[in-house]
């Protein structure tokens, strides 16, 4: 897990790498194999030709053993309350910089400091020398005294001694070379190892000392491949995902059709339950949908987060190929779906109102995912964002346009039933099955006729109606008038338009919330 995380990171070349105890956790030997890796990264090794430059590496470790530390360039050692007692090359074999004064030699010259013992490992050694490991503090008795004494501190302030040291004064001298360099080009051809530079008027940025190449992200389209290929890769190891999908909504597209197999449509009651067929249909399958995506999602979202912070890919890349991978996953599923139920349960069988009741069906199918993700990256578990879809569901459920019009709500809740998606494609469906032109045939088995009983509350009779009109009539719409919010068989293009700015609103909001909301603990 350690390369791997590290790898993570790397894939993106960054020129500077941070690496926070990279051997904790782990025995001697992958210790070893993990920064022999981080060695070979530094000098851009590890692939034919490596990469111009490698990367510079900061990397932390505790009281590694002589192999690991002798792997290491250069060293910063801090005492208690963060103070410097050593920063320089490590001088050890297999590291350093051969002739420069390595940690043992600067270490071994300060007064009261022992020598290095054969075999001994020079990290345990070094902090024996400070007063910081475990020998100095039972010298002292333990606490904090083996801060300021033990067998090789003796009192002595090694920071101290450590910034009135050549090596200190070479390191800062250094340090401000690298300054100058970019302030001042000019002086830098006349630089010693003295401390004092020449204050000049800085040049323009492109006649600094150094320059870096610009950093050049590969194109959106590159980065939506690989991730969408990454997403597809993940989302076929997930059988369960895709088959909690599939099984679920075709369990429940048998149940329907088993129900509605010899169902007939001669009266107000058997158009309503017709009715409450496609309303449950919608409901049940924008259930399975929404919450079977919420885990996935949320196990994703580490790696998302850590891969994001490395410049690996836009997060607009990443939202959109989420979505890109369940469209393929969404057809087979709305296809077995209309499949198993449409043809069972006696729905037309013109291949027009087929084709419109499966890409109302695939289309809200499609929004009820993209919602799930959208809704698992606003919250922080799959606990919290199941509960916030339990109680948007039944609002969705009451303006689905089955219990109420929008000529029955307050028209202070009027934006509810603009901003619900259930009743564009309630209607859809609805409006496209039972729609007749005036030759009859609407909404039943081919040769029918397309007739039913209804009740006039006014007259106080009976009376025979095509079953057309007995929808118009149950949604209140009268025939030749059109309302903007009510059910029309002419708002079918418009609600299909409007299902697919549903389903890239929720993408953008996916987007959007992993850009801007953060739930990580540290």
């Amino acid at each position: 897990m350690k390369r791997v995380s590290i790898a993570a990171e790397v894939v993106a070349l960054p020129s500077l790498l941070f690496v926070d105890e990279a051997t904790t956790s782990l025995d001697a030997y992958h210790s070893l194999n993990v920064l022999r890796m981080l060695r070979r990264l530094s000098r851009g090794e590890g692939r034919e030709g490596g990469w111009g430059g490698g990367m510079t590496i900061v990397c932390s470790v505790h009281q590694p053993s002589r192999r690991c530390f002798g792997l290491f360039d250069s060293l910063l050692l801090l005492r208690q309350g963060g103070k410097t007692v050593f920063c320089g090359p490590v001088g050890l074999e297999g590291g350093g910089e051969g002739g420069r004064e390595g940690v043992v030699s600067y270490f071994e010259g300060l007064p009261g400091s022992p020598r290095l013992g054969p075999g001994e490992n020079p990290a345990t050694w070094m902090l024996e020398c400070i007063g910081a490991g475990t020998i100095s503090a039972a010298a002292m008795g333990g606490g904090k005294g083996g801060w300021e004494g033990g067998r090789a501190c003796g009192g002595v302030n090694h920071a101290e001694l450590y910034s009135k040291s050549a090596l200190c004064a070479a390191i800062l001298a250094e340090v401000q070379h690298l300054e100058a360099s970019f302030s001042h080009p000019s002086s830098s051809s006349s630089y010693s190892s003295s401390t004092t530079t020449t204050t000049t008027a800085p040049l323009k940025p492109s006649s600094l000392l150094f320059h870096f190449s610009a950093s050049r992200p590969p194109s959106f389209g590159t980065q939506l491949y690989y991730c969408t290929l990454r997403a597809w890769r993940t989302s076929w190891r997930l059988p369960s995902y895709q088959w909690a999908r599939l099984g679920g909504s075709s369990a429940m597209a048998l149940v329907l059709a088993s129900v509605y197999h010899r169902q007939r449509q001669e009266n107000v009651s058997d158009l309503v339950g017709y009715l409450g067929l496609v309303f449950i249909m919608l409901t049940f399958t924008a259930c399975v949908n929404s919450t079977s995506v919420l885990e996935l999602i949320h196990q994703e979202r580490p790696s998302f987060n850590r891969e994001r912070f490395a410049g690996s890919y836009s997060v607009g890349a990443y939202a959109l190929s989420w979505l890109l991978v369940e469209i393929p996953y969404v057809i087979v599923q709305s296809s077995l779906f209309l499949n198993i139920l449409y043809f069972y349960a006696h729905f037309s069988r013109d291949v027009w109102r087929v084709s419109w009741f499966w890409a109302f069906l695939f289309l809200y199918m499609l929004f009820a995912t993209a919602f799930g993700q959208a809704l698992a990256a606003v919250t922080p578990s799959t606990q919290t964002a199941q509960t916030f879809y339990n109680t948007l569901a039944p609002i969705f459920s009451i303006m689905s346009g089955m219990t109420f019009m929008p000529s029955d709500i307050p028209r202070g809740w009027l934006a509810l039933w603009v901003l619900c998606p259930l009743n564009k494609a309630f209607e859809g469906v609805v409006m496209t099955q039972w729609w007749e032109d005036g030759g009859g045939g609407g909404g039943g088995r081919g040769g029918e006729e397309a007739t039913i009983i209804v009740f006039n509350s006014v007259t106080r009779t009976f009376e025979k109606r095509t079953r057309w009109g007995a929808v118009q009539w149950f949604f209140g719409e009268e025939e030749g008038r059109e309302n903007a919010l009510g059910f029309s068989f002419g708002h079918r293009w418009r609600n299909l338009w409007v299902l697919v700015v549903f389903v890239a609103g929720c993408n953008i909001l996916f987007m959007c919330a992993l850009k801007w909301r953060r739930f990580e603990r540290r």
